[in-house]
């Protein structure tokens, strides 16, 4: 396993850059988008979708990545909260209006496609849904998001990859608005069954909550700064996240989840991908075996001190949570809670940073 002991101070550090540098752009996000849906969207939606996205614990692990190295730290935070509420507004859209047809579920999430892809005419997104105001809605967040493709000098290399992503992210996310409780089973196990060959190593469920997780295109984002980026560094970017980075974020957050339920006792309609491991020990073993292929593929990387700490802070602001369970303690005593590696988690506890 590649030895992070000695990239305590950088970790630490990391965050609090985030706090001093990326947080006054954070709340300088909120406040433009503020004004600029106040007069077109009720202030309910308003205030769940503003939530959603600047919340500094559900969003804390997004907004480090303006922090890459060569970033252009102002353009990426902008970038990065234009995405969170396209995402979440379309989320919110489908859930909102129960929306279960597959044309106008694809209509409507074209226009990720079409946020990243500067050289697509926008859509028409409510062709088959006519309301004016989300049609609206969802092109000043494609607009925000393509001004800030124009920056990117190495945008060309990584475009395929985050294109990849996004068609992946789109189907997954069509496909469980269309479904019901019980036939969601069956249409994401068919769906991930075309591609789960080209990843042996995890299962069909595991491969869906890589793809529900847009850490990915962030990074991939972040490194398009860099003027020498080629496609072999490329390649190895998306190695680290997909699917190892991202299935942890998304594992972590659902057994977290899984676990409040329980405590709760309640029943959520979101899809947990912890739902489908056998036991509880299979689930912390395949939790652990992310983090240690997360670690090791950063062993490539031209920065892989900033992709593990990437993943140590993932991983503390889920343990720091106060329903953080002994599985994850006992994987992080093996894995992350080493000698100075306890700074980030201590850190977390004494800042009350969490995940959930």
């Amino acid at each position: 396993m590649v030895k992070i002991n000695t990239h305590s101070y950088y970790t630490t550090g990391l965050l609090l850059n985030y706090f001093f540098r990326v947080f006054p752009l954070i709340k300088k996000q909120k406040r433009y988008w503020r004004e600029a849906l106040k007069e077109s969207m009720n202030e309910e939606d308003f205030s769940i979708l503003l939530s959603a996205c600047f919340n500094i614990y559900n969003s804390c692990i997004y907004y480090l990545y303006p922090l890459y190295p060569k970033a252009n730290i102002k353009i990426t935070t902008n970038f990065i909260s234009s995405f969170c509420m396209l995402t979440n507004y379309l989320e919110n859209i489908c859930i909102q209006h129960k929306i279960k047809d597959e044309a106008t579920l694809r209509q409507l999430y074209i226009s990720i496609l079409d946020a990243v892809d500067p050289d697509r005419e926008v859509n028409n997104y409510c062709k088959y849904f006519p309301h004016k105001c989300i049609d609206h809605h969802l092109k000043l967040f494609v607009e925000s998001c393509r001004n800030q493709l124009a920056d990117l000098s190495s945008y060309q290399i990584i475009q395929e990859y985050i294109k990849k992503y996004v068609y992946l992210y789109t189907d997954l996310n069509i496909y469980k608005f269309i479904s019901d409780e019980k036939s969601r089973d069956d249409y994401l196990l068919t769906w991930a069954g075309y591609y789960i060959k080209q990843y042996p190593l995890i299962t069909p469920w595991e491969f869906s909550a890589s793809v529900n997780s847009i850490l990915s295109i962030f990074a991939m984002f972040s490194s398009a700064f860099d003027p020498s980026l080629d496609i072999n560094k490329v390649k190895v970017i998306d190695s680290i996240y997909f699917p190892w980075v991202c299935g942890l974020s998304i594992l972590l957050k659902d057994y977290l989840h899984y676990h409040r339920e329980i405590l709760e006792n309640t029943v959520s309609e979101n899809t947990n991908f912890t739902y489908y491991y056998k036991n509880l020990k299979e689930c912390e073993e395949r939790l652990e075996f992310f983090l240690n292929n997360s670690f090791e593929a950063c062993s490539q990387s031209d920065f892989p001190i900033f992709h593990l700490s990437i993943i140590k802070w993932t991983f503390a602001m889920f343990l720091s949570h106060p329903k953080a369970r002994f599985g994850l303690n006992r994987i992080a005593s093996r894995n992350l809670l080493k000698n100075r590696d306890k700074s980030c988690y201590r850190l977390c506890r004494l800042l009350g940073v969490h995940l959930i």
